[in-house]
């Protein structure tokens, strides 16, 4: 025992590195690598936060003498931080292993929040967070993700995460990382993503359309540009009573105000219906998104499709909509709206040069 004791007497470390911090990774950091056996003891905080994640999955450790020790420590009533012998390391040694841990182990949603009251304020090189701060924040991105309503959220917080994901910004980064908070969050919250390939395709919100061969991919998102379009594109189809017409009516309203051009996207990798609306401009896959999204908005039986088009300059990528009349008029529609093209499906494939390919689409698992 008094070997071990030797062996974590002088730490070396940074104490004001560590002092600012509170993840095990900073206490980590925080050893002098120039000082003498800094990676026995980096072993020894390594081995008291292994042996506090084992106690609390009840995850068997390796047979060896460290652990051992540690456990000998434990189960005799003593406590096996008192293996460092630094009053200030062992005091933030365990103030920072014991909440990672109890953080980064938690079950469900609710115990994550009641692991954060019980932790306090958590200072870090940005702010100052309060345990009632990041639950809001935690709620909020509960009831986006899992309930689709803010059930448990405030209201301002509820719409602060759907204004960062409409602006192509990822709403866990407004959670700190300490103890693995955030991190902890976006894996008990967070659907996986899953990558789709439908021919004929109902878009979702949240769904990013992949590029293929080059360009940018896009990402749906039903957000105040798109309503606001929407009213527009209402006003000018107001009086077009019949389903046929009115859907040709909205074709050459997004036509004429979302102008085609090829780099408007300044190279971005991924850009958003909103970019598209706000700009006025488009390629083929944002031109026939936003009118895929006002007539599935107005009940519409619509799909979005990829694929090419064949015309005098060549075949080149293209994206058109299949529109679905079959109960009321027995026909099927295809719409470009990057052409101003409206007329049956089956004659565009014959007759028109389109050939259908496939939409690759990353899109959040609901299972």
């Amino acid at each position: 025992m008094s070997e071990i004791r030797k062996e974590v007497v002088d730490y070396g470390l940074n104490s004001k590195f560590i002092e600012n911090g509170k993840k095990f990774s900073i206490l980590i950091n925080g050893i002098n690598n120039n000082i003498k056996d800094a990676d026995t003891i980096r072993t020894l905080l390594q081995a008291l936060y292994n042996y506090y994640s084992a106690k609390q999955t009840n995850t068997k450790l390796p047979d060896n003498e460290l652990y051992k020790i540690i456990n000998y420590f434990d189960s005799n009533g003593a406590d096996p931080f008192n293996l460092i012998l630094n009053p200030f390391i062992r005091e933030k040694a365990h103030e920072i292993i014991t909440n990672e841990v109890k953080i980064k182990t938690s079950g469900d949603i609710f115990e994550l929040i009641s692991r954060v009251s019980k932790i306090g304020d958590i200072k870090d090189s940005e702010d100052t967070y309060t345990p009632e701060y990041i639950q809001n924040i935690i709620l909020a991105l509960y009831d986006y993700y899992k309930i689709g309503f803010n059930r448990y959220a405030k209201p301002e917080d509820y719409s602060k995460i759907k204004s960062m994901i409409s602006k192509n910004e990822d709403p866990f980064e407004w959670l700190p990382r300490t103890y693995g908070i955030r991190e902890k969050a976006r894996m008990l919250i967070k659907p996986k993503n899953i990558i789709v390939n439908e021919t004929y395709a109902n878009l979702k919100e949240g769904d990013i359309l992949l590029s293929s061969g080059g360009g940018h991919s896009l990402y749906i998102t039903y957000d105040d540009e798109f309503y606001k379009f929407k009213e527009k594109a209402d006003e000018f189809v107001k009086d077009y009573t019949n389903k046929i017409t009115r859907a040709g009516a909205l074709n050459r309203f997004v036509n004429s105000k979302i102008n085609y051009e090829l780099n408007w996207d300044n190279n971005k990798p991924v850009v958003s219906i909103s970019d598209a609306i706000k700009n006025s401009k488009g390629v083929c896959k944002e031109i026939a998104a936003i009118l895929y999204m006002l007539l599935a908005s107005d009940g519409y039986k619509v799909y979005y499709v990829r694929g090419t088009l064949k015309d005098e300059n060549g075949i080149d990528r293209h994206a058109w909509l299949m529109l679905d009349m079959l109960d009321i008029d027995g026909k099927r529609y295809l719409l470009d709206p990057t052409n101003n093209y409206y007329g049956s499906y089956d004659d565009a494939l014959s007759n028109m040069g389109y050939k259908e390919g496939e939409n690759k689409i990353e899109r959040e698992s609901t299972e």
